[in-house]
């Protein structure tokens, strides 16, 4: 937590470099709690997708170095759209994936990476190289690993 006006403006020079502009932090982040939207998928233990882009998460503190740590992690005050300048999104327009709002709710149409495993001929795919990347990792450790 900000104790001072030195840590508070580099909270919110962090968040600004995240993707909020100052108006945006005048006006969304003094509520005591906020609701923030996932513009990246996340993924439980066994590597499955839980929560899909677009899914809100409620009732979270609205402290800017919590709302900053959160945004590291693709979680915004925003619900993801074509006009939204974070790095997932941007990453996903440059990959011509479509985000579509329809009535309030956000879903997006995602081409999967994939990659086959040499080593037993698994197919593993996720929704962007850096998760295949990872899943890939994860798995080569858990089923390939020398003991």
């Amino acid at each position: 937590m900000p104790t001072g006006i030195t840590e508070r403006n580099k909270a919110n020079a962090e968040l600004a470099s995240l993707g909020y502009s100052i108006k945006s932090l005048e006006k969304e982040l003094w509520q005591p709690k906020v609701t923030l939207y996932r513009h990246t998928p996340a993924y439980n233990n066994s590597g499955q997708m839980s929560d899909d882009i677009g899914t809100t998460i409620k009732n979270l503190t609205s402290e800017p170095s919590y709302i900053a740590r959160c945004a590291r992690l693709g979680q915004f005050t925003f619900p993801p759209s074509e006009s939204c300048i974070c790095p997932w999104c941007k990453e996903r327009k440059e990959q011509g994936v479509d985000v579509t709002e329809e009535d309030g709710a956000t879903s997006v149409v995602s081409p999967l990476h994939s990659k086959t495993c040499e080593d037993c001929g698994a197919i593993l795919q996720a929704a962007s190289s850096g998760g295949l990347s990872t899943k890939f990792k994860y798995h080569k450790e858990r089923l390939h690993s020398e003991a």
